[in-house]
C-alpha cells in the first residue's frame, strides 16, 4: 500500500508508480467542480473521492477521481478516453511543495 491507502504498481515505460484506483483527468473546462467529476464518472463505479483543480498560473483545469476498486478505475479510463477525455491512471509519489522562505525584519528602538 502506498500513501493514502492507494495500491501501487510499476509503469512499464518509466518505472513510475501508478495508482490502481485514482484517475488523473486533464483538459477539463474552467469552472469544473468536484460534483461535475462525480457526474462524469459515477457510471463507471463507486467513487471514493474527487478533486477538481484550477491551476491559476496556466488557467488549466484538471482533476482526480478515486474509485473504490481497480476494475472501476480501469473501466473509467477506457470509457472516458473513448469519449475523447484525457484520462489516465494517476502517478503516485511524494510531492514536496517548495515555497520561498518568508523573511521578516523587525526594527528595534
Amino acid at each position: 500500500m502506498g500513501p493514502n491507502g492507494t495500491v501501487q504498481n510499476q509503469n512499464q515505460q518509466g518505472g513510475e508508480q501508478l495508482s490502481k484506483t485514482n484517475l488523473y483527468i486533464r483538459g477539463l473546462q474552467q469552472g469544473t467542480t468536484d460534483k461535475d467529476l462525480v457526474n462524469m464518472c459515477a457510471q463507471y463505479g463507486t467513487i471514493i473521492s474527487t478533486k477538481a483543480i484550477l491551476d491559476k498560473t496556466t488557467n488549466k483545469c484538471y482533476g482526480f477521481v478515486d474509485f473504490e476498486q481497480p476494475a472501476f478505475a480501469e473501466c473509467a479510463v477506457k470509457g472516458l478516453q473513448g469519449k475523447g477525455v484525457q484520462a489516465q491512471m494517476a502517478k503516485v509519489g511524494i510531492w514536496v511543495l517548495h515555497r520561498p522562505a518568508i523573511v521578516r525584519l523587525f526594527a528595534c528602538k
